[in-house]
C-alpha cells in the first residue's frame, strides 16, 4: 500500500496508548472511564481505591460495561506490581475478588476468582485503564523494598539504591502495556523536576519540567515514547478542568493522534477521542466481557490440593523472576 493510500481510509485501525496526567482530582479517572460511555468494554485496574469517581459519574447503562478489578497493594503485599507483572509476563492472570489479590497456583482457585486474559478479552473494542501509574511505581520500590529487607518507614535512611531496578521493571511494564492489542489509558499524577547547578550558596535552580510522577526525575523524562498522546489536565477554577495535549518545552505533552490544542474537559472524552482519531466506535451489541473461571478447573484444582494436604504451604512467588529480563546485558 503506497503512504497515499492511508488518506482514504476513514476507519485507521489505531489502538491508543494514552497518558492521562495532572494534579489530584482533577478528574482524570472520570474522563478514562467514558470509553465505557462510548460503548466499549472496559477494564478499570483500580490500584488507587479510585472506582467510586467512575460509580457517581458514569451511567448505569455504562458501568455495566466497566469490569473493575481492586489490585491495590495491602500493608504486607504489593498485590499492584505483582498482579500487572504477572499478567503481562503470562498473558493471562487469576484474581480473588473478595481477597482482592493476585492468585499464583492453581490450588488456590476459588468460586471467588477471575481470569483476566489478553487472547479472551483484549481487542480494538477493549480499553485497559491502569489507574494509576503512580501507584503502581510505589507499589514496585515496595515489593524490592520486600526483597531486599529495606525498612521504607526509616526516616533516617539517606540511601536508595532500588532506583535502577525499580526503574528497568517500570519501563518494561510500560512497555509490555504499549504491544497490547487494545487501547490502553495510564493515569498519572505530576511532578515538578529541578536541576541544580553549582554548590553551597552558589546553588540554585539551571531548569525545571513538569511531568508525570514515576521512579525518579531522570526516569520520568524516558516513558513519553510509551505513549501515542500525554494529555496534561490542569484545573483552571472549581468548576472547570482543562486537558493540554500540546508539547513545551518545559513540561512532557504532545499529541500523535489528537490534534495539539488546549480543551475544555467536556471536549475530550473517549468518544471525542475517537471521532479526533477516526477510530470506529464498537457496534452496539458488542458482547459484554466474560471472566469466570471454567468451574471444572476449579474443582480440579482444589481437589488436586486436597490431595496434597501434608504440604499444604505454598512457595512464595517473587518478583525477583524477573530479574534475569530486567538485568542490563553486559
Amino acid at each position: 500500500m503506497k503512504l497515499s493510500d492511508k488518506k482514504h481510509d476513514t476507519h485507521r485501525k489505531i489502538l491508543l496508548r494514552l497518558l492521562y496526567f495532572g494534579a489530584q482530582k482533577t478528574r482524570k479517572t472520570w474522563a478514562a472511564c467514558t470509553a465505557a460511555e462510548a460503548g466499549f468494554n472496559t477494564i478499570l485496574l483500580d490500584m488507587d481505591h479510585g472506582y467510586h469517581i467512575a460509580l457517581d459519574n458514569i451511567s448505569p447503562e455504562a458501568q455495566e460495561r466497566i469490569t473493575l478489578i481492586e489490585c491495590q497493594d495491602s500493608l504486607k503485599a504489593a498485590r499492584a506490581s505483582i498482579f500487572l507483572s504477572k499478567f503481562l509476563k503470562s498473558g493471562k492472570v487469576w484474581f480473588d475478588e473478595e481477597e482482592k489479590k493476585p492468585v499464583l497456583l492453581p490450588q488456590q482457585l476459588n468460586d471467588n476468582c477471575i481470569a483476566l486474559d489478553v487472547d479472551r478479552h483484549l481487542n480494538k473494542n477493549t480499553v485497559l485503564i491502569v489507574d494509576s501509574y503512580t501507584a503502581l511505581v510505589a507499589s514496585i520500590q515496595f515489593q524490592y523494598a520486600k526483597e531486599n529487607n529495606i525498612d521504607l518507614s526509616d526516616a533516617l535512611k539517606t540511601e536508595w539504591d532500588g532506583y535502577g531496578w525499580a526503574g528497568r521493571l517500570a519501563s518494561w511494564t510500560l512497555e509490555k502495556l504499549s504491544q497490547l492489542p487494545c487501547h490502553v489509558i495510564v493515569i498519572g499524577h505530576r511532578s515538578i523536576y529541578e536541576k541544580y547547578k553549582g554548590s553551597g550558596k552558589d546553588r540554585k535552580i539551571d531548569w525545571t519540567r513538569l511531568q508525570v510522577k514515576s521512579v525518579s526525575g531522570p526516569h520520568a523524562m524516558t516513558i513519553g515514547d510509551k505513549f501515542s498522546d500525554i494529555l496534561y489536565f490542569e484545573a483552571q477554577s472549581s468548576i472547570r478542568t482543562t486537558i493540554d495535549t500540546r508539547p513545551g518545552k518545559d513540561h512532557e505533552g504532545g499529541s500523535r493522534i489528537i490534534p495539539p490544542n488546549q480543551y475544555d474537559w467536556e471536549r475530550l472524552k473517549f468518544r471525542d477521542i475517537c471521532a479526533l482519531g477516526h477510530i470506529d466506535l464498537p457496534p452496539k451489541d458488542l458482547p459484554y466481557l466474560d471472566f469466570s473461571i471454567d468451574k471444572e478447573l476449579i474443582e480440579a484444582a482444589q481437589q488436586k490440593a486436597s490431595t496434597k494436604a501434608i504440604k499444604p504451604q505454598a512457595k512464595q512467588v517473587k518478583l525477583s523472576g524477573l530479574n534475569s529480563l530486567l538485568k542490563p546485558k553486559t
